[in-house]
């Protein structure tokens, strides 16, 4: 009986260390292993490679790499299609699993390819331009903002398109009488009045009570968004002719910038 009841022992002992041993990940494919685990992988960039080691089960991020006169698409598995893995931040598309490639590609596009982007967010909004104005936009669009980088000595093309319309208050009475009105539009380097350099200026003129479409392009250097992806967009009503005592206010709605390498 007291033979018995060793061995019953030493078995619940041994049963008891493998339970503990196999919970901290030392047998087997455990929790514990699964979440200390990590990978190497080798990322390609065309020219030379980079080593990463990444952990198992997280989001990973790896380094983005800049080409002049291109933007990056993301890390492939392939150096041409294949499944993209890292996007165009060198972030991981997906946490990352252990059965995963470890050897990846950059690949690029021109950066005339990248297409406009629009930024619509001041577009529900209506503006006073009785008085000078300044709209604020700032660079958001991830494949944009990455596209500058390395790129601040190309050209960008911005087009700025509004409804302007000279109406009295509120906007839903009656239309004022016609006016010839014409409007200073200066692009500028930083979103406030303070220390910003004007890159582009371009004057549009107005006739009529009714809301008048413009679409104002010019170009500029990309370097208008270096340090702070901001920029403004400056409009001043310089000059306007009375309609007898009458002086009409003027009014801006519906206002998009679409901005894109050329």
């Amino acid at each position: 009986m007291k033979k018995f009841i060793k061995l019953f022992a030493t078995c619940a002992l041994f049963v008891i260390v493998c339970l503990t041993f196999t919970a901290c990940g030392i047998f087997g494919n455990g929790g514990g292993d699964f979440k200390n685990k990590s990978v190497t992988i080798s990322v390609y960039n065309g020219s030379a490679s980079s080593n990463y080691t990444l952990a198992v089960g997280k989001e990973a991020h790896i380094e983005p790499v800049l080409k002049s006169g291109y933007y990056l698409t993301g890390f492939f598995d392939s150096e041409t299609g294949g499944t993209k893995y890292f996007d165009t931040s060198g972030d991981s598309t997906s946490v990352w699993q252990k059965d995963y490639p470890t050897t990846f590609y950059a690949q690029w596009d021109d950066v005339k390819n990248l297409g406009t982007q629009a930024w619509d967010g001041l577009y529900n909004n209506q503006y006073y331009l009785g008085m000078p104005k300044t709209l604020s936009f700032t660079a958001s669009n991830t494949q944009f903002v990455n596209a500058l980088q390395g790129n601040y000595d190309k050209t960008i093309e911005i087009t700025l398109k509004l409804r302007i319309a000279t109406q009295e208050w509120p906007l839903i009475g009656s239309p004022a009488a016609d006016e010839t009105q014409a409007y200073d539009i200066e692009y500028r380097d930083k979103a406030d009045d303070n220390g910003y350099e004007v890159f582009a200026k371009k004057t549009v003129r107005t006739i009529g009570s009714n809301w008048n479409d413009f679409i104002i392009t010019v170009t500029c250097p990309a370097k208008i968004f270096r340090g702070n992806l901001k920029m403004s967009v400056y409009i001043r009503r310089y000059q306007y002719s009375d309609s007898g005592d009458y002086y009409p206010e003027a009014y801006a709605k519906e206002v998009m910038l679409e901005v894109r390498f050329v």
